[in-house]
């Protein structure tokens, strides 16, 4: 259910023309409680990168795209700012709880990306 609010949020930013970004991925049902779950290809969980030896944030982006002053960089840093707009206001709204490193992706563009509702 939460992934289909997500899916009605990104409806909702779209319609309003606002510049954000989120990614309601995809689950199939294959029974009564049982499903397959999409997976998101190119990321990474801010858990993993902690277990990585990857202290901060910047430092990761800084080693995936470049320095501060390239144009990939700068790329995503702007997807990591609209991916994570997206994400505050639907959580904060919403109240999603049991939000911890594990829970938190990241994938290759920058982008913030929350999984396990």
């Amino acid at each position: 259910m939460a992934l289909q609010v997500i899916s009605v949020f990104r409806s909702i930013f779209d319609y309003s023309g606002l510049d954000v970004y989120c990614f309601p991925y995809k689950v199939t049902a294959t029974a009564a409680g049982r499903g397959v779950i999409d997976v998101l290809p190119n990321s990474t969980s801010r858990d993993m990168l902690g277990r990585e030896a990857v202290n901060g944030l910047m430092e990761w982006f800084q080693s995936k795209h470049g320095g501060p002053d390239s144009l990939d960089f700068q790329a995503a840093r702007l997807n990591f700012v609209k991916s994570m707009a997206a994400y505050s206001v639907m959580t904060y709204l919403i109240q999603f709880k049991d939000r911890h490193n594990g829970n938190i992706m990241y994938d290759d563009q920058g982008h913030v990306i929350h999984i396990d509702f």
